[in-house]
This record gives structure tokens, sequence and C-alpha cells, in this order.
């Protein structure tokens, strides 16, 4: 899922829910749900598996564009300024699993990463285009979800 998405709904969830432990416990368990759906990310365009040591144009593109979303909706949802903690509370925490990657090379961070292997959506299927479109379109679905309720407040 790109990290757009996972900022949008985890700063939802800083939007509405009235406690910040909440707010981080629903945005990591977001993070996990939201990877268990059809989806695209840079792996998607990808000639073979666990290619990231050199990215091609396709996915250097996806990640320039997710970054600039991550910044743009991240400075739009500072106005609201009584809800900024939250809100950036959220974003971080829904963003957690992945931004944790780097602890997979330790023993005892082993089994969180083989769940959220486990859970993630399988990429092989994701390049198949029936599966290319639902995961474009559930991304902009559950971005715009999360950017009417945060909007709506």
């Amino acid at each position: 899922m790109l990290a757009t998405v996972h900022l949008l709904t985890g700063a939802m969830f800083g939007a509405t829910l009235p406690n910040n432990a909440i707010i981080v416990i629903a945005a990591i368990f977001s993070h996990y749900i939201l990877d268990a759906l059809p989806h695209i990310d840079p792996d998607t365009f990808t000639d073979q598996e666990n290619a990231y040591a050199s990215y091609n144009w396709k996915q250097l593109s996806v990640v320039i564009i997710d970054g600039l979303s991550v910044i743009t909706f991240g400075i739009a949802l500072f106005r609201y300024q009584h809800l900024w903690f939250p809100i950036l509370l959220g974003g971080v925490a829904a963003q957690l699993p992945d931004l944790l990657i780097p602890l997979e090379k330790y023993k005892w961070y082993e089994p969180l990463a083989r769940f959220h292997t486990m859970i993630h959506w399988d990429k092989r299927l994701a390049k198949k285009w029936p599966w290319f479109i639902a995961g474009f379109v559930s991304q902009i679905a559950i971005s715009v979800i999360s950017l009417f309720v945060i909007f709506h407040q």
C-alpha cells in the first residue's frame, strides 16, 4: 500500500478518535488491514521479486509521487491546527510497520516481520490486469473516504 494511503487513514483516525492510545492502536492495526487488500506499490512494477537494489523508472515515479503526496497532504492537514497532534500521531502510527522494516534483520523482531509478510497482499497477483485495477481503485477509494471524513470534522 502506498505511504499516502496509510498516512490518510491514520490521519482520519487522529481526526476522529478521542484518545491518543486508541489512535495509535487503530492506526497500526489499519496498516495491516490495508496491506492485506489488493494494492499497488513500487514492487508492482518490478521485473523480478525483491529487486529493491535498482528501481526502474516506473518504480521511481511511484516513489516520488507517493513522497510528494505525503508531503502535500501533511501540509494540507496542518490546517486543522486544533487536531494537528492527533492527526500527526495517527499518520505516523499508520506508517510504523513500514518504518520498522530495517529491524527485520534482528531476531527479536522476526515474528512481527513474518506476520507483516504473511498478511501482505501477494505482489505476484498485483501484476495481473484485474488485480492491478483493483489495487489502484482500492487505494483511491480509501484515500477519498479518509479525506472526506477528515474534512467533514
